[in-house]
């Protein structure tokens, strides 16, 4: 307690308080405070707070002193553990949040079309699961379709523009776009389309997370490979959260569904560069997060060596005729496809097997003919097998049983 006495005594003379004085303020009497200020007794945890405002210590000082820390406990680890309770708080109510949603059936489509209707009553909303795959059928994407109930003098530009303006930020957040191709199936097409990520959507941790898998997966691709479509599978078939950097960029910056590409990454590239690097404060643990945005992905080759260890990275490697389709409907330069797909081959040949993997969509598992809905198909399947690829994969580098038994849409193929 000489510490107590030396550094509590200072303070008090520094101020002009006496001990008396001191002792009515903290509301003790004046032979307690004396007790505690000549090291006789312990001071009560109690009176600290009090004792603090009268001494202009700090709390957390004063609980050092009195000895009521544990050895090397300091302020930055009273800060770190608060802000991971903070967070692990943040995360379980977006889970709550997220699984209220799932229980009331609420997708993101729906939740997109609630938005528009809610501002605009006008409209005639259409919404359809996307079936996609050959072998495998899923329904990645949900499609909205738009028609005025009654006729309007305004043009479909200027209709647009009206979403985009008040309901951009959301839906992009979303990742709701506006989609341009027609949708098989349907015999006329409604005014305007919108295509909505399902399965791609951000999302937290599942209740049983399997442990014994690296604590985060980052799964990285070019535009329209299915990267984010692996990256989820996985996630759901491990119970992990998921999280998908361009709609989390859009979200976090404000972004309307309409902002640029370059606006977009450099949004992107933030939150990857601080993900990538610092995965326990953005909330990425037990989690995998995808990332297909070029702009993002530019300085990959001097972030991936310097990523956490219990980081496994997985990159989508496509073929020529998948990365010249990859730039024409994304809208990407081909040559900025080209050198984003050579950057990532590079980058994770050079880690070690027990931190990153390529597993590869050929173009010969795609490609039979012009049939573009086909083609749509068989990439489905083929990110299904590529998901599955690689969970078999981490299996085998961290000696772990191959019978294991997947959750979600993986576990029930």
């Amino acid at each position: 307690m000489s510490e107590w006495v030396t550094v509590v005594g200072a303070a008090l003379r520094e101020r002009r308080v006496s001990n008396n004085a001191a002792a009515q303020m903290v509301g003790v009497s004046p032979a307690t405070f004396a007790a505690w200020m000549s090291g006789a007794t312990r001071p009560n945890v109690e009176a600290l707070p009090a004792i603090a405002k009268v001494s202009g210590l700090a709390l957390w000082r004063l609980h050092e002193l009195a000895g009521y820390l544990p050895e090397n406990y300091s302020p930055a680890v009273m800060a770190t553990q608060a802000i991971e309770s903070q967070q692990r708080l943040y995360a379980d109510v977006r889970r709550w949040s997220e699984q209220a949603l799932t229980a009331s059936g609420l997708g993101a489509a729906a939740r997109a079309a609630g938005l528009i209707l809610q501002r605009d009553p006008g409209w005639q909303v259409i919404i359809r699961p996307e079936l996609r795959g050959i072998e495998h059928a899923l329904a990645p994407h949900t499609v909205i379709g738009l028609e005025r109930s009654r006729p309007s003098g305004e043009s479909l530009l200027a209709l647009r523009q009206k979403i985009e303006n008040d309901l951009g930020a959301a839906l992009a957040a979303l990742g709701v776009i506006w989609r341009h191709h027609d949708v098989p199936g349907w015999r006329e097409r409604p005014a305007l389309l919108l295509e909505v990520p399902e399965d791609e959507q951000t999302r937290g941790r599942g209740l049983a997370p399997m442990t014994d898998f690296p604590t985060t997966v980052v799964t990285l691709g070019i535009p329209w490979t299915h990267a984010e479509l692996v990256g989820s599978l996985i996630a759901d078939a491990i119970d992990y959260g998921y999280r998908n950097m361009k709609t989390d960029a859009c979200a976090e910056a404000g972004l309307l569904m309409g902002a640029d590409q370059e606006t977009v990454g450099r949004a992107a590239a933030q939150i990857f560069t601080a993900s990538l690097l610092h995965p326990r404060s953005r909330l990425l643990d037990r989690m995998v997060w995808s990332c297909a945005f070029p702009d993002a992905l530019t300085d990959v080759p001097q972030l991936l060596p310097r990523a956490d260890q219990e980081t496994f990275v997985i990159y989508v490697r496509v073929g020529p005729q998948l990365i010249q389709r990859s730039a024409e409907v994304s809208g990407y330069d081909p040559d900025k496809c080209l050198l984003t797909a050579k950057k990532l081959e590079s980058a994770c040949e050079e880690l070690p097997a027990q931190r990153g993997m390529i597993v590869d969509i050929p173009d010969a598992r795609v490609f039979s003919d012009n049939d573009f809905e086909l083609f749509q198909h068989r990439m489905t399947d083929a990110a299904v097998d590529a998901a599955l690829t690689c969970l078999r994969h981490m299996l085998q580098i961290r000696n772990l049983p191959a019978s294991r038994k997947w959750h979600g849409y993986l576990g029930r193929i």
